[in-house]
């Protein structure tokens, strides 16, 4: 395989003059496909929405499969239905009473972390749900309702909803707090869930009363934006997760037992899943919070999740062949560096080679919006969004 994606790689960057005439774009430079529509959606769109049965409280991931926590049980999920795949039943649970009520997933030690608020505590569990420990909190009364792991820090944000408070504690020592981030101080009341971008290194919580998301700068507690959450009903806005593949938060509506993925204004890839070869493949940079900003697209046939990193952030795609090719073959790779419109929206494009034995590899795109100010000039880093190759 290895072979083959290098010869891929060459081959596309050698036609990129041969599949100029199958280009996407008329000759005033229009998307051939008709004009952009829909794209502009604020922060606190809903994206897309479903009802999970049960009705987690909380919600967490490993790759693209999601879980939700429902009492002392987790379900693994479709994200797009809410189909319930399997179950998972936390055993070797402490004696006394134990209220779970969100999660998140230790990817270096691949464990459960939850939060856990009768007893105030954090449990790990495996992946087979046997509870290895748990770690009390009530020595500072806090009642925990959000859990979330920070790949950068090695640590735990927990949200503790009487304290008002995210902290994090360090995943080689429960009993060490890394940092502290005080909701009160942007208005945030009856917090709950927590989740993290290990793209633009953020943490986010809700606030059930205010009906709002809020997004903080990992490493020193800043708030970067705010968004609301258009619910109904007041106890909602509860566990949570970031989708890197779209960089949405994804909510529990526990009133309605709805699963919501909100716009957060980060920049994501738009594009169909599959793509015939031969054809092309139309791609949306959406970046609704870096209007007017340039902005870097590329394409690898690898993700990582640690992919090339700018200090605690990280570009989530393999620096491969085909990485070095997209950033080489306009033809094939058209428009994936440009200016972002008014609404922070713009068009590319993939022209794929009509070469069958294409068909079943896969790739992936992401890009960057760029702010001279920012580190390395780089403002905001979308997930990677992978498509299929078929006949």
């Amino acid at each position: 395989m290895k072979l083959r994606t290098i010869a891929l790689a060459l081959v596309l960057a050698a036609l990129a003059a041969t599949v100029a005439a199958s280009q996407s774009y008329d000759a005033a430079g229009n998307w051939i496909g008709g004009p952009v529509a829909g794209l502009d959606d604020p922060p606190g769109t809903k994206l897309l929405e479903y009802l999970n049965s049960p009705t987690p409280s909380g919600l967490t991931r490993i790759g693209d499969l999601f879980y939700g926590l429902s009492s002392t049980n987790l379900y693994e999920f479709n994200w797009q239905t809410g189909a319930v795949f399997r179950t998972i039943a936390l055993t070797n649970l402490p004696t006394f009473s134990i209220y779970a009520f969100d999660v998140g997933f230790d990817l270096r030690r691949n464990l459960f972390v939850i939060a856990e608020t009768s007893a105030m505590g954090i449990l790990l569990a495996d992946q087979a749900g046997v509870v290895t420990t748990f770690f009390s909190t009530s020595g500072v009364s806090h009642r925990n309702v959000g859990a979330a792991y920070d790949t950068w820090r090695d640590g735990y944000w927990i949200t503790s909803w009487n304290t008002n408070r995210l902290t994090l504690y360090d995943a080689r020592n429960l009993g060490n707090v890394l940092f502290t981030i005080d909701l009160s101080a942007v208005g945030a009341t009856r917090a709950a869930g927590a989740a993290y971008s290990s793209e633009n290194d953020i943490v986010y919580t809700n606030s059930r009363d205010k009906k709002m998301g809020y997004a903080f700068e990992a490493a020193s507690g800043k708030l970067l934006y705010s968004w609301p959450l258009v619910y109904q009903g007041s106890n909602n806005g509860q566990g949570s997760v970031w989708w890197d593949r779209w960089n949405a938060a994804v909510v529990v509506d526990l009133e309605t037992g709805l699963t919501v993925f909100h716009e957060t204004g980060y920049p994501r890839v738009k594009a169909a899943d599959t793509v015939k070869v031969g054809s092309g493949l139309r791609i949306d940079w959406i970046a609704a919070n870096s209007p007017g900003k340039f902005y870097k697209g590329a394409a690898a046939f690898t993700e990582r999740i640690a992919g090339i990193q700018f200090l605690n952030r990280y570009f989530p795609l393999a620096a491969d062949n085909l990485f070095f090719a997209s950033l080489t073959a306009p033809s094939v790779f058209q428009r994936f560096e440009g200016l972002l419109d008014t609404t922070g929206t713009a068009v590319g494009a993939v022209n794929v080679p009509n070469i069958p034995a294409l068909a079943g590899l896969y790739f992936s795109i992401a890009f960057v919006t760029v702010d001279p100010a920012a580190p390395f000039a780089i403002d905001a880093i979308s997930g990677a969004w992978k498509v299929n190759l078929t006949k």
